[in-house]
């Protein structure tokens, strides 16, 4: 029995399991000392695997099968699965004195299992569209494409840095509010005064970021009841109905 990963032991089956501890006991039973693996650490092991093996061979005979053995399987298993994990990512998967071929020697994956690497996202256009509410709320949706019906992030993206404040064509950093907004649809409500006030009042900014941080960003000011942004090249102008969008592309470090 091999195991592409540590972690698939707590999977695989009861026999599966005996098997996987007895070929690691047979690996290091001659090499404690190289590998610098305490007695007791493996006596400790060698105890699970006899007591996880008597129960094993109840459950398998038909005569003996009972459901009192098949909980006391399950139990068992329950105890001793994590424990195993660990013992094995202790003293053999990150223990520098084994060797990848020992390790596969004991049906046990060569190195441990890296995390993937975050890929930076490339800039992309970033699409959203705004629509009032009563009680000053401003519903915020965020597209992928101009053509996108459902609401979705762009493709990489974890969240957006949502910037607000009073004024006219402000910037992200010029404005006083920032926060983090992790759906594609949020609302945020302003003060009803000012909403009810002829000069628009809100200038949302929000700064797509990717895994490694890179994105788009894209500075809007709201005129109309509905409208779309569209964020464009560095220092372009594109004009939707009423709204005067400001946009520009920037690698964020």
């Amino acid at each position: 029995m091999k195991l592409n990963r540590v972690s698939n032991y707590k999977r695989v089956h009861p026999r599966e399991k005996v098997e996987v501890l007895d070929n690691i006991l047979q690996g290091i039973k001659t090499m404690l000392t190289l590998y610098d693996i305490p007695k007791s650490a493996s006596d400790a092991l060698t105890a699970i695997m006899v007591g996880l093996l008597d129960i094993v061979e109840r459950w398998e005979n038909p005569h003996t099968c009972t459901p009192e053995v098949l909980k006391e399987l399950r139990d068992y298993e329950k105890a001793t699965d994590q424990v195993v994990v660990e013992w094995i990512i202790r003293y053999i998967m990150t223990n520098a004195n084994v060797s990848p071929a020992a390790r596969v020697g004991m049906g046990l994956p060569a190195e441990m299992r890296k995390k993937p690497v975050p890929i930076p996202t490339p800039d992309q256009k970033v699409y959203a569209e705004i629509s009032l509410r009563t009680s000053g709320q401003v519903e915020f949706r965020l597209f992928h494409t101009p053509q996108s019906k459902k609401a979705g992030k762009p493709a990489g993206t974890i969240g957006c840095e949502f910037c607000y404040g009073v004024g006219e064509n402000l910037l992200p950093e010029n404005c006083p509010h920032h926060e983090i907004a992790t759906k594609s649809i949020f609302v945020k409500v302003f003060d009803r005064e000012r909403m009810t006030n002829r000069t628009p009042p809100v200038s949302a900014g929000s700064t797509v970021r990717g895994s490694s941080d890179p994105g788009a960003r894209l500075t809007a000011l709201r005129r109309n009841r509905r409208c779309k942004v569209i964020a464009a090249p560095h220092e372009a102008q594109r004009n939707v109905g009423l709204f005067n969008g400001t946009t520009r592309v920037t690698n964020l470090i």
